[in-house]
């Protein structure tokens, strides 16, 4: 038998309330799809669908293999990503 496909979705640490709020949108559309969905906050237990439990170590890391029990991983991003990580360097607001 086969199962719905497991998806993370990546979120920043924040309150469950701003967590829901900025992953709904991913998560109805991989509904939408029949997946399921598993958001990973570094602050935040995850519950896997086998009802396993993970929760993150005190610097917000969850384990390695965790993305072994995915299907697939939705990095959700923002406009908050420091530009250092591309090799880039943090110039003004463009308005345009």
């Amino acid at each position: 038998m086969t199962h719905p496909p497991i998806i993370g979705i990546t979120a920043r640490k924040g309150d469950d309330a701003w967590v829901r709020e900025h992953t709904r949108n991913y998560i109805n559309v991989l509904h939408e799809y029949g997946a399921t969905t598993v958001v990973l906050a570094p602050d935040t237990p995850v519950t896997l669908p086998d009802g396993t439990r993970v929760t993150p170590d005190a610097a917000g890391r969850l384990p390695a293999d965790i993305v072994t029990r995915l299907d697939g991983l939705v990095l959700a991003g923002g406009g908050d990503v420091h530009p250092k990580y591309f090799g880039a360097e943090l110039a003004g607001a463009n308005p345009d």
